[in-house]
């Protein structure tokens, strides 16, 4: 599923927490962040301006090995976890669960601009979100959580070296996690040589330059 595709269910989006999962992690985007943050657990929130859709996203993240306390955690706050696969927008792919049950309220562009903007980005021309300032084609344009204060594409280039160093740093923790758990004794030397390698791929994919 492209981010595109992501920003159009999230601006339909009224009382659930879609979960997409990309690589170890799991993620959560806009309405979604909002409604996660807010009901379910803490976490901590980037906003980013993406030029292929030409907007602000929220996202926040959380490994795939504590999915399970996620479902238990949601299901104690009363809200119903629907399993990866069985919600009708992932048309069989286990890539996305959803939770359902969530009071809707209109609090999420209040705590969308409250939130700075991690990485700006030249825009390109039609903007896929609904709401939100949308940026010219200029060099600099003024975040709007920053009044008065022209951020350059030189800031945006280190900002996101910042953010590809962070989630390379929260995958290789995932990857860790991973290892601590993996039991030896219950695995063949074949299935513990692929584990290997497979985990290698995830760090390779995403270590920053």
């Amino acid at each position: 599923m492209t981010l595109k595709e992501i920003i159009e269910i999230e601006n339909a989006n009224k009382n659930s927490i879609n979960l997409y999962k990309e690589g170890i992690f799991w993620r959560v985007y806009n309405q979604s962040a909002y409604y996660f943050v807010k009901h379910i657990k803490e976490l901590k929130a980037l906003k980013k301006f993406y030029k292929n859709v030409n907007c602000e996203v929220v996202y926040a993240g959380f490994p795939d090995t504590i999915l399970s306390q996620i479902e238990a955690l949601s299901q104690s706050k009363g809200l119903q976890f629907e399993k990866c696969g069985a919600l009708s927008l992932s048309k069989g792919n286990e890539k996305q669960c959803s939770i359902s049950g969530v009071d809707f309220d209109n609090g999420f562009e209040e705590w969308k601009n409250s939130i700075k903007v991690s990485a700006p980005i030249q825009s390109l021309a039609g903007s896929t979100c609904r709401t939100g300032r949308q940026q010219t084609g200029n060099k600099n344009y003024v975040s709007n959580n920053l009044p008065g204060r022209i951020i350059t594409l030189n800031d945006g280039y280190r900002n996101i070296a910042n953010i590809q160093q962070d989630e390379f740093d929260k995958r290789k923790e995932a990857v860790i996690e991973k290892l601590k758990g993996y039991s030896l004794a219950n695995h063949t030397p074949i299935e513990a040589m692929q584990l290997v390698m497979d985990l290698q791929k995830e760090l390779a994919v995403f270590k920053p330059e």
